[in-house]
């Protein structure tokens, strides 16, 4: 299964936000569409620079024109299909609702399976729309990620209404954290892409999936706003195992690409005993951009202890 963005212009976005629904989309482009895929729906609406998407089309059938407009007049009376050789429909019982979405959240995250360009060129902060009038398909990963942004918006409103209407810390609480969640599932889809266990980057051992952490080596909320967009430089595979919990404790650094002990205490026989045999060893997926990360994390650890 893949997942493609559709560019369709304003009207076309108006239509599909009035009918509430996504049933059909028509297009040349679509003999490289199969079953069960996913085509997003993206476009600009009003004029305004910022790309959004309305919903997508999980594709059940592949018809020609005419038997895709006999099966729209059935779902939907009055309903006139625009002129193609390839239309897709999804199942009459799974058809998405329509809302607007923005990805500008996801501009640095939305790559595509392309020998050209393989990100969203930007001007002025947006996409320019040329890039986008050949559907575009996403790698496994931004596929996740946008899957992701579609389903937390839903729970990111409803509970953004709550807190609105009862001003509840708690329930402020709860949005902020959707938020943070949203973040970590980006995060551990690009280090997974897709696999049922990974290597952590400490100590090399392969563990199950649910046992992999994307630590970050600069905390989040010290980051300036476009760290916070480096999730592949400022990420990294930690396992479960006792590396993350070493790592964000102190008792571990990295300094010049190896695992160095860090300043924390007590040292007990069993903690020397790990560190023993963890220190010393090159990180996996160190890089000099992540070492930058790495020394802000050692130098703000002096700077506790002081």
């Amino acid at each position: 299964m893949a997942d493609y963005l559709f560019y369709w212009t304003t009207d076309q976005l108006a239509k599909a936000i009035a009918l509430g629904r996504l049933p059909h989309a028509g297009s040349e482009q679509f003999s490289r569409v199969k079953r069960g895929d996913r085509v997003w729906i993206v476009g600009r609406l009003n004029g305004a620079p910022e790309l959004l998407t309305v919903g997508y089309i999980d594709v059940a059938s592949i018809l020609s024109a005419k038997s895709a407009q006999a099966e729209m007049a059935r779902r939907v009376p009055g309903y006139t299909i625009w002129t193609a050789s390839k239309h897709i429909l999804a199942s009459k019982d799974s058809e998405c609702r329509t809302k607007r979405l923005s990805l500008a959240p996801l501009y640095g995250h939305l790559e595509f399976e392309s020998r050209g360009t393989k990100t969203l060129e930007l001007t002025d902060g947006h996409p320019k729309p040329q890039q986008l009038q050949t559907m575009r398909r996403l790698t496994s990963v931004a596929s996740v990620v946008l899957r992701s942004h579609w389903r937390e918006d839903g729970k990111v409103r409803r509970a953004a209404r709550a807190a609105k209407r009862a001003l509840d810390l708690d329930q402020l609480e709860a949005y902020r954290l959707t938020l943070v969640r949203l973040e970590q599932q980006a995060a551990r889809a690009l280090l997974l892409d897709g696999r049922t266990t990974a290597t952590c980057d400490f100590c090399a051992r392969v563990v199950p999936a649910s046992l992999l952490v994307a630590a970050h080596i600069k905390p989040r909320s010290s980051c300036t706003k476009s760290e916070k967009r480096l999730v592949e430089v400022n990420v990294i595979g930690l396992c479960k195992l006792g590396c993350d919990d070493l790592f964000e404790r102190g008792y571990v650094d990295v300094l010049d690409g190896v695992v160095v002990q860090g300043g924390a205490a007590p040292i007990t026989p069993a903690i020397e005993k790990v560190l023993d045999g963890l220190t010393n060893r090159r990180v996996i997926g160190w890089t000099e951009q992540r070492e930058a990360m790495f020394r802000w994390r050692r130098n703000s650890r002096k700077v506790e202890t002081t």
